[in-house]
Protein backbone atom coordinates (compact mmCIF):
# COMPACT_ATOMS: atom_id res chain seq x y z
CA UNK A 1 0.00 0.00 0.00
CA UNK A 2 1.60 3.23 -1.15
CA UNK A 3 0.42 6.53 0.32
CA UNK A 4 2.86 9.26 -0.76
CA UNK A 5 1.38 10.50 -4.01
CA UNK A 6 -2.20 9.91 -2.92
CA UNK A 7 -1.64 12.07 0.16
CA UNK A 8 -0.27 14.92 -1.93
CA UNK A 9 -3.21 14.73 -4.29
CA UNK A 10 -5.71 14.73 -1.46
CA UNK A 11 -4.10 17.77 0.16
CA UNK A 12 -4.36 19.63 -3.15
CA UNK A 13 -8.13 18.94 -3.02
CA UNK A 14 -8.52 20.18 0.59
CA UNK A 15 -12.14 20.86 1.52
CA UNK A 16 -11.66 22.82 4.72
CA UNK A 17 -13.81 20.63 6.98
CA UNK A 18 -13.47 21.84 10.56
CA UNK A 19 -12.86 19.68 13.60
CA UNK A 20 -13.77 20.67 17.13
CA UNK A 21 -12.61 19.66 20.57
CA UNK A 22 -12.07 20.66 24.18
CA UNK A 23 -10.24 23.98 23.98
CA UNK A 24 -8.61 23.62 27.40
CA UNK A 25 -6.70 20.50 26.31
CA UNK A 26 -5.21 22.09 23.21
CA UNK A 27 -1.54 23.17 23.40
CA UNK A 28 -0.93 26.91 23.17
CA UNK A 29 -0.76 28.19 19.60
CA UNK A 30 -2.29 25.01 18.18
CA UNK A 31 -5.68 23.63 17.17
CA UNK A 32 -7.14 20.14 17.19
CA UNK A 33 -7.13 18.58 13.72
CA UNK A 34 -8.77 15.38 14.91
CA UNK A 35 -8.91 13.58 18.21
CA UNK A 36 -10.80 11.24 20.48
CA UNK A 37 -11.20 7.61 21.47
CA UNK A 38 -13.16 6.99 18.26
CA UNK A 39 -9.97 7.53 16.19
CA UNK A 40 -7.47 6.57 18.89
CA UNK A 41 -5.29 9.69 18.85
CA UNK A 42 -5.07 13.48 19.22
CA UNK A 43 -3.43 15.35 16.35
CA UNK A 44 -2.74 19.10 16.54
CA UNK A 45 -1.58 21.68 13.97
CA UNK A 46 -0.74 25.42 14.05
CA UNK A 47 -3.85 27.38 15.04
CA UNK A 48 -3.73 29.63 11.96
CA UNK A 49 -3.76 26.70 9.49
CA UNK A 50 -6.92 25.31 7.82
CA UNK A 51 -8.14 21.87 8.86
CA UNK A 52 -9.00 19.71 5.84
CA UNK A 53 -9.77 16.18 7.03
CA UNK A 54 -10.86 13.72 4.37
CA UNK A 55 -12.06 10.25 5.22
CA UNK A 56 -9.53 8.61 7.53
CA UNK A 57 -6.83 11.14 6.58
CA UNK A 58 -6.39 13.92 9.13
CA UNK A 59 -4.92 17.03 7.55
CA UNK A 60 -4.27 20.75 7.79
CA UNK A 61 -2.61 23.20 5.41
CA UNK A 62 -1.17 26.71 5.73
CA UNK A 63 -3.09 28.63 3.05
CA UNK A 64 -4.05 28.69 -0.62
CA UNK A 65 -0.81 30.56 -1.34
CA UNK A 66 1.41 28.50 0.97
CA UNK A 67 0.65 24.82 0.38
CA UNK A 68 2.63 23.59 3.39
CA UNK A 69 0.65 20.80 5.01
CA UNK A 70 0.61 18.11 7.68
CA UNK A 71 -1.31 14.84 7.51
CA UNK A 72 -1.71 11.71 9.58
CA UNK A 73 -3.27 8.42 8.49
CA UNK A 74 -3.34 4.90 9.90
CA UNK A 75 -2.76 1.91 7.63
CA UNK A 76 -2.38 -1.84 7.87
CA UNK A 77 0.91 -2.90 9.43
CA UNK A 78 3.29 -3.66 6.52
CA UNK A 79 4.80 -7.12 6.21
CA UNK A 80 8.20 -5.61 5.32
CA UNK A 81 10.55 -3.29 7.18
CA UNK A 82 9.76 0.43 7.33
CA UNK A 83 12.82 1.11 5.18
CA UNK A 84 11.60 -1.33 2.51
CA UNK A 85 8.10 0.14 2.70
CA UNK A 86 9.47 3.67 2.19
CA UNK A 87 11.80 2.72 -0.67
CA UNK A 88 8.99 0.91 -2.49
CA UNK A 89 6.68 3.90 -2.18
CA UNK A 90 9.21 6.25 -3.78
CA UNK A 91 8.93 4.34 -7.03
CA UNK A 92 5.48 5.88 -7.56
CA UNK A 93 7.05 9.23 -8.43
CA UNK A 94 7.66 9.90 -12.16
CA UNK A 95 11.17 11.05 -11.19
CA UNK A 96 12.84 9.41 -8.20
CA UNK A 97 13.06 11.92 -5.30
CA UNK A 98 16.32 12.75 -3.55
CA UNK A 99 16.42 11.30 -0.02
CA UNK A 100 18.12 13.66 2.45
CA UNK A 101 17.32 11.88 5.74
CA UNK A 102 17.14 8.10 5.71
CA UNK A 103 15.73 5.69 8.31
CA UNK A 104 16.31 7.93 11.36
CA UNK A 105 14.82 6.84 14.69
CA UNK A 106 13.07 9.71 16.48
CA UNK A 107 10.49 10.37 19.20
CA UNK A 108 6.93 10.98 17.95
CA UNK A 109 4.56 11.88 20.76
CA UNK A 110 3.93 8.76 22.83
CA UNK A 111 4.43 6.30 19.95
CA UNK A 112 6.25 3.07 20.77
CA UNK A 113 8.64 3.71 17.87
CA UNK A 114 9.02 6.18 15.00
CA UNK A 115 11.32 6.32 11.96
CA UNK A 116 11.76 9.49 9.90
CA UNK A 117 12.67 10.08 6.26
CA UNK A 118 13.03 13.36 4.36
CA UNK A 119 13.14 13.68 0.60
CA UNK A 120 13.04 16.40 -2.06
CA UNK A 121 10.98 16.33 -5.24
CA UNK A 122 9.34 18.54 -7.86
CA UNK A 123 5.63 19.00 -8.40
CA UNK A 124 4.03 21.27 -11.03
CA UNK A 125 7.26 23.23 -11.51
CA UNK A 126 7.95 23.81 -7.80
CA UNK A 127 10.46 22.14 -5.47
CA UNK A 128 9.30 20.60 -2.21
CA UNK A 129 10.75 18.76 0.75
CA UNK A 130 8.67 16.11 2.47
CA UNK A 131 9.12 14.63 5.93
CA UNK A 132 7.54 11.25 6.55
CA UNK A 133 7.44 9.60 9.96
CA UNK A 134 6.31 5.98 10.24
CA UNK A 135 4.98 5.18 13.70
CA UNK A 136 4.01 2.11 15.65
CA UNK A 137 1.77 2.07 18.70
CA UNK A 138 0.85 -1.40 19.86
CA UNK A 139 -0.49 -3.18 16.79
CA UNK A 140 -1.24 0.09 14.98
CA UNK A 141 0.80 1.65 12.17
CA UNK A 142 0.63 5.33 11.19
CA UNK A 143 2.15 7.74 8.69
CA UNK A 144 2.76 11.40 9.51
CA UNK A 145 3.64 13.67 6.59
CA UNK A 146 4.87 17.27 6.49
CA UNK A 147 5.19 18.71 2.98
CA UNK A 148 6.40 22.24 2.26
CA UNK A 149 7.92 24.30 -0.59
CA UNK A 150 11.65 24.87 -0.84
CA UNK A 151 10.84 28.50 -1.63
CA UNK A 152 10.95 31.82 0.20
CA UNK A 153 7.33 32.70 0.92
CA UNK A 154 7.08 33.95 4.51
CA UNK A 155 10.73 34.92 4.92
CA UNK A 156 13.60 36.03 2.70
CA UNK A 157 16.04 34.27 5.03
CA UNK A 158 14.77 30.68 5.00
CA UNK A 159 12.70 28.49 2.69
CA UNK A 160 9.20 27.61 3.84
CA UNK A 161 10.14 24.08 4.94
CA UNK A 162 12.64 25.48 7.45
CA UNK A 163 10.39 28.42 8.35
CA UNK A 164 7.97 26.00 10.02
CA UNK A 165 10.57 23.94 11.89
CA UNK A 166 9.53 25.01 15.41
CA UNK A 167 5.82 24.60 14.63
CA UNK A 168 6.30 21.13 13.15
CA UNK A 169 8.46 20.07 16.09
CA UNK A 170 5.55 21.09 18.30
CA UNK A 171 3.10 19.10 16.16
CA UNK A 172 5.30 16.01 16.56
CA UNK A 173 5.86 16.40 20.31
CA UNK A 174 2.15 16.90 21.08
CA UNK A 175 0.79 13.98 19.09
CA UNK A 176 -0.91 11.61 21.52
CA UNK A 177 -2.14 8.06 21.04
CA UNK A 178 -5.03 6.77 23.15
CA UNK A 179 -6.90 3.47 23.24
CA UNK A 180 -9.53 3.23 20.55
CA UNK A 181 -13.11 2.78 21.67
CA UNK A 182 -15.05 -0.25 20.48
CA UNK A 183 -17.21 0.67 17.52
CA UNK A 184 -20.94 0.07 17.85
CA UNK A 185 -22.79 -1.87 15.18
CA UNK A 186 -23.62 0.38 12.24
CA UNK A 187 -27.21 1.23 11.35
CA UNK A 188 -28.75 -0.43 8.32
CA UNK A 189 -27.90 1.88 5.41
CA UNK A 190 -30.65 3.55 3.41
CA UNK A 191 -31.22 2.10 -0.06
CA UNK A 192 -33.25 3.36 -3.03
CA UNK A 193 -35.73 1.40 -5.17
CA UNK A 194 -32.90 -0.08 -7.27
CA UNK A 195 -31.01 -1.29 -4.21
CA UNK A 196 -28.33 1.42 -4.46
CA UNK A 197 -27.07 2.24 -0.96
CA UNK A 198 -26.66 5.76 0.42
CA UNK A 199 -22.96 6.11 1.34
CA UNK A 200 -22.60 9.84 2.09
CA UNK A 201 -23.68 12.23 4.83
CA UNK A 202 -25.31 15.16 3.07
CA UNK A 203 -24.67 17.50 6.01
CA UNK A 204 -20.92 17.02 5.55
CA UNK A 205 -20.48 16.28 1.85
CA UNK A 206 -23.32 18.53 0.58
CA UNK A 207 -24.58 15.71 -1.63
CA UNK A 208 -26.12 12.24 -1.42
CA UNK A 209 -24.24 9.52 -3.29
CA UNK A 210 -25.77 6.08 -3.85
CA UNK A 211 -23.63 3.08 -4.82
CA UNK A 212 -24.57 -0.49 -5.80
CA UNK A 213 -24.07 -3.06 -3.05
CA UNK A 214 -20.99 -4.56 -4.74
CA UNK A 215 -19.04 -1.37 -4.01
CA UNK A 216 -16.89 -1.24 -0.86
CA UNK A 217 -16.99 2.18 0.80
CA UNK A 218 -13.41 3.36 1.36
CA UNK A 219 -14.33 6.55 3.17
CA UNK A 220 -17.25 8.92 3.56
CA UNK A 221 -16.67 12.47 4.72
CA UNK A 222 -16.15 15.62 2.65
CA UNK A 223 -14.91 13.27 -0.06
CA UNK A 224 -16.81 10.02 -0.64
CA UNK A 225 -15.13 7.03 -2.27
CA UNK A 226 -16.12 3.48 -3.15
CA UNK A 227 -14.31 0.70 -5.00
CA UNK A 228 -15.09 -2.55 -6.77
CA UNK A 229 -13.21 -5.86 -6.30
CA UNK A 230 -11.16 -5.20 -9.47
CA UNK A 231 -9.92 -1.89 -8.00
CA UNK A 232 -12.18 0.38 -10.08
CA UNK A 233 -13.11 3.46 -8.06
CA UNK A 234 -15.86 6.06 -7.91
CA UNK A 235 -15.42 9.17 -5.80
CA UNK A 236 -17.07 12.54 -5.44
CA UNK A 237 -16.20 15.79 -3.70
CA UNK A 238 -16.93 19.47 -3.75
CA UNK A 239 -14.64 21.43 -6.08
CA UNK A 240 -11.85 23.37 -4.37
CA UNK A 241 -11.70 26.31 -6.78
CA UNK A 242 -14.52 28.84 -6.86
CA UNK A 243 -15.31 31.75 -9.14
CA UNK A 244 -14.06 29.97 -12.29
CA UNK A 245 -15.96 28.45 -15.20
CA UNK A 246 -16.01 24.67 -15.54
CA UNK A 247 -13.75 24.63 -18.60
CA UNK A 248 -11.09 26.68 -16.77
CA UNK A 249 -11.31 24.39 -13.75
CA UNK A 250 -10.74 21.41 -16.08
CA UNK A 251 -7.64 23.04 -17.58
CA UNK A 252 -6.25 23.54 -14.07
CA UNK A 253 -6.96 19.93 -13.08
CA UNK A 254 -5.39 18.67 -16.30
CA UNK A 255 -2.22 20.65 -15.60
CA UNK A 256 -1.98 19.28 -12.06
CA UNK A 257 -2.51 15.73 -13.28
CA UNK A 258 0.17 16.07 -15.97
CA UNK A 259 2.72 16.78 -13.23
CA UNK A 260 2.38 13.32 -11.67
CA UNK A 261 1.41 10.96 -14.51
CA UNK A 262 2.67 10.19 -18.01
CA UNK A 263 0.99 9.77 -21.40
CA UNK A 264 -2.09 11.82 -20.52
CA UNK A 265 -4.48 11.37 -23.44
CA UNK A 266 -7.74 13.36 -23.53
CA UNK A 267 -10.44 11.39 -25.37
CA UNK A 268 -13.27 13.91 -24.95
CA UNK A 269 -13.86 17.10 -23.00
CA UNK A 270 -16.61 19.62 -22.21
CA UNK A 271 -19.37 17.16 -23.20
CA UNK A 272 -22.79 17.99 -21.62
CA UNK A 273 -23.57 15.36 -18.98
CA UNK A 274 -25.80 14.58 -16.01
CA UNK A 275 -24.85 14.73 -12.34
CA UNK A 276 -28.05 14.61 -10.31
CA UNK A 277 -30.10 17.76 -10.85
CA UNK A 278 -27.10 20.08 -11.16
CA UNK A 279 -27.74 23.11 -13.35
CA UNK A 280 -24.68 22.49 -15.53
CA UNK A 281 -22.51 19.38 -15.87
CA UNK A 282 -19.77 18.49 -18.35
CA UNK A 283 -17.98 15.17 -18.83
CA UNK A 284 -14.31 14.49 -19.53
CA UNK A 285 -12.80 11.17 -20.56
CA UNK A 286 -9.06 10.51 -20.58
CA UNK A 287 -6.37 7.91 -20.02
CA UNK A 288 -2.94 8.11 -18.42
CA UNK A 289 -0.09 5.90 -17.28
CA UNK A 290 0.78 5.79 -13.59
CA UNK A 291 3.26 3.39 -12.02
CA UNK A 292 3.44 1.44 -15.33
CA UNK A 293 -0.34 0.90 -15.45
CA UNK A 294 -2.77 2.54 -17.90
CA UNK A 295 -5.86 4.03 -16.24
CA UNK A 296 -9.09 5.19 -17.90
CA UNK A 297 -11.11 8.01 -16.32
CA UNK A 298 -14.63 9.38 -16.72
CA UNK A 299 -15.01 12.64 -14.82
CA UNK A 300 -17.96 15.00 -14.46
CA UNK A 301 -17.58 18.60 -13.32
CA UNK A 302 -20.90 20.09 -12.24
CA UNK A 303 -22.32 23.30 -10.82
CA UNK A 304 -25.31 23.81 -8.53
CA UNK A 305 -26.63 27.12 -7.20
CA UNK A 306 -23.92 27.50 -4.57
CA UNK A 307 -21.25 24.85 -5.21
CA UNK A 308 -19.18 23.00 -7.77
CA UNK A 309 -18.65 19.24 -7.60
CA UNK A 310 -16.24 16.69 -9.08
CA UNK A 311 -17.43 13.14 -9.80
CA UNK A 312 -14.69 10.72 -10.90
CA UNK A 313 -14.64 7.12 -12.11
CA UNK A 314 -11.18 5.58 -12.44
CA UNK A 315 -10.41 2.06 -13.65
CA UNK A 316 -7.61 0.14 -15.25
CA UNK A 317 -8.10 0.49 -18.98
CA UNK A 318 -9.11 -3.17 -19.40
CA UNK A 319 -11.92 -2.79 -16.79
CA UNK A 320 -13.31 0.59 -17.86
CA UNK A 321 -16.08 -0.58 -20.22
CA UNK A 322 -17.33 -3.19 -17.73
CA UNK A 323 -18.61 -0.52 -15.34
CA UNK A 324 -19.13 2.71 -17.29
CA UNK A 325 -22.92 2.31 -17.72
CA UNK A 326 -23.34 1.61 -13.99
CA UNK A 327 -21.16 4.63 -13.22
CA UNK A 328 -23.34 6.90 -15.34
CA UNK A 329 -26.40 5.61 -13.49
CA UNK A 330 -24.66 6.39 -10.19
CA UNK A 331 -24.07 9.95 -11.45
CA UNK A 332 -27.76 10.33 -12.38
CA UNK A 333 -28.85 9.28 -8.87
CA UNK A 334 -26.81 11.96 -7.07
CA UNK A 335 -28.93 14.29 -4.92
CA UNK A 336 -28.01 17.84 -3.91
Amino acid sequence: MKKFISLLIIISCALGLLSCGNKSDIPEGMQLVRGGEDVGYYFYAPEEWTVSNQGNISAAYASNVDTSSVTYVECDMPDVTVKEYFDSSLTEFPTLPTVVTDNKEITFGNADSAIMFEYEHEYSGHKFRTMQIFTKYGSRFGIFTFNSPLENISSTDVVQYNYYKEKIDKVIVNFKYVTKSVESAPETPKADSDGYVLVSDKKIAKFSLYLPAEFEVEYSSGMVSGKLPDGSNVNMTRATSTGVVVSDYWESRKEELSAIVTNLNVISENVPATLGDSSRAFAYEYTFVYNNTTYHVYQVLAVTTFNGFVFTYTAEDSNYNSHIETVKKIAEKVEF
